[in-house]
């Protein structure tokens, strides 16, 4: 059993590391196509996601117009139906990013002697917008599943290291790519993107490893890809990824929106009340757009019982 067991292992580790190989070698190779269709984009899930999250994409703007056929069966006119979509998801989303950030993280010194490091620590903070920064990944990440937060390490203007946040999301024309190990762990992330060069639109995709960073141009000749050395030994990101805030009230929301529009389409139908005439009563009918209208009955003839209006009186929920 020991000797199953010491084999499996064997076995799992060289399979781990004939992938590294494997993806190690398709970057070396230049085949940046293959790589990033190893990673995982959660696409899917952010496409849903997205569609859900805007009002004008909910499935109950797809209600048809009514249309009304005479008896030959020809066209007689159109009956607009309402279309009222709901801002739930929207609203769920915000009230989650104000629960867990509404107020600004607070960062504690645990160890002694570092107070300057600790200073610098949140100097840096305030220096990169940190608090707003993660509200907007947080947001973005209920709203689409998946955000990101690369910090940029570069050198400014006066020659001295500095740092920059900057956000990546699907709704900001970013598609991130993500791979782990079977452990769970980060081992690489990928952050394609386009640019506006010339007169073309040129397809980008930055591949952080801890060890390197490849950043990759996508040409006629194939991909161009430029290595870097990463000086920190970390990928420089922290990665967003969850379920949609909403998840599991999808059909409830679609619920409330179909009765929302289906009672006001009935609240149309019955809203201006019909007038009730009695033919043995009513000598003369004045035409609608006449001004001073006059309706004579018969003598002896209450108001009441030569006319009335038919109005909707049993439905208080419209």
């Amino acid at each position: 059993n020991k000797m199953i067991i010491w084999n499996s292992f064997v076995n799992l580790l060289n399979a781990a590391v004939g992938r590294k190989q494997d993806f190690d070698e398709l970057v070396q190779s230049g085949d940046i196509s293959r790589v990033m269709s190893k990673m995982d984009s959660h696409a899917t899930e952010t496409e849903i996601a997205m569609r859900e999250y805007d009002p004008r994409l909910h499935l109950i703007n797809k209600r048809a117009d009514k249309i009304i056929l005479d008896k030959n069966g020809k066209f007689k006119r159109k009956i607009k139906r309402w279309k009222l979509p709901v801002g739930y998801p929207k609203f769920i989303n915000e009230i989650a990013v104000v629960f867990i950030y509404g107020q600004p993280v607070k960062w504690g010194q645990t160890s002694e002697g570092t107070d300057n490091a600790f200073k610098a620590f949140t100097n840096l903070l305030r220096h990169v917008h940190f608090d707003s920064k993660i509200r907007e990944c947080k947001r973005i990440a209920g709203a689409e599943t998946q955000s990101a937060m690369l910090f940029r390490v570069y050198r400014n203007d006066d020659g001295k290291a500095d740092c920059q946040i900057r956000v990546l999301a699907k709704s900001k024309g970013d598609t991130i790519y993500s791979r782990w190990d079977q452990y769970e762990n980060l081992i690489s992330v990928g952050w394609e993107y386009y640019l506006t060069e010339g007169d073309n639109t040129v397809q980008h995709f930055d591949l952080f490893m801890p060890d390197t960073i490849y950043h990759c141009k996508k040409s006629s000749m194939g991909w161009e890809i430029t290595p870097e050395k990463n000086l920190i030994g970390k990928i420089p990101i922290i990665l967003f990824q969850q379920e949609k805030e909403w998840a599991g009230v999808e059909p409830l929301i679609y619920r409330e929106e179909y009765i929302a529009s289906h009672t006001a389409d009935v609240n149309d139908y019955f809203s201006d009340p019909m007038l009730v005439l009695d033919a043995d009563i009513i000598k003369n009918m004045p035409d609608k757009d006449d001004e001073n209208k006059t309706l004579v009955k018969k003598s002896g003839t209450s108001a009441d019982a030569a006319a009335s209006y038919l109005t909707w009186d049993s439905a208080p929920e419209s």
